[in-house]
């Protein structure tokens, strides 16, 4: 946190040195939300739950789930699920289920609510008959021994998050809670994913 905090100070006075102080504000901001806000580790469901525990009694009037991982080497979290599969998909599944009571609220005070699932075009890498829910397969260590067969699950769980915007969709019709997915655009140079995906230590991201 220290570390942060210092990181957050130095990049503060740099953009008012070289921006004015207009872009103090907007600094300023993103400090506080860092030193205020909870951090929902997706690798971890306990964090999961925490941080949706945090808007209990809280109406919610957006939830964008965008945090994923890719090319990951195979790696089993401290839950006992394949990492790629639990950030990408189970983590923001139980997340969404977790944080409806608060989209709800907000969406009978200020009549609507958004969810949105940032997805990809990988997703056509999927499974033709849809996610693959076997854990004898998901946990096959020689399933993830190469490039190709990591990005294809990249794209099952990209397929996931797809098939759950859908169903959920569907789910919350007349409640006034609008849930999309939208492909971003290759992010890869912006985020350093691929630079880290070229290196071979994956790509990852935290809300």
């Amino acid at each position: 946190c220290v570390c942060v905090c210092v990181c957050v100070c130095v990049c503060v006075l740099a953009c008012v040195c070289v921006c004015g102080c207009g872009c103090l504000y907007l600094c300023l901001f993103l400090f506080l939300c860092l030193c205020v806000c909870p951090v929902c580790k997706q690798a971890d469901f306990s964090s999961v739950r925490a941080f949706a525990a945090s808007f209990q009694n809280t109406p919610l009037h957006l939830l964008i789930n965008n945090a994923a991982v890719s090319m990951v080497p195979f790696d089993v979290s401290m839950n006992g699920v394949e990492v790629t599969w639990q950030t990408n998909f189970l983590s923001h599944f139980l997340l969404t289920l977790s944080l409806l009571p608060s989209l709800r609220e907000a969406a009978a005070q200020c009549g609507e609510a958004r969810i949105v699932n940032l997805g990809s075009e990988a997703h056509r890498w999927g499974p033709e008959d849809g996610a693959v829910t076997d854990y004898s397969v998901l946990h096959n260590r020689s399933l993830y021994s190469s490039a190709s067969q990591l990005w294809g699950w990249y794209g099952h769980s990209k397929q996931a998050m797809q098939l759950f915007t859908l169903a959920l969709a569907h789910r919350l019709q007349g409640e006034r809670v609008f849930v999309n997915s939208v492909h971003p655009g290759l992010l890869g140079p912006a985020t350093g994913l691929l630079r880290q995906c070229e290196s071979g230590g994956g790509g990852s991201a935290f809300f």
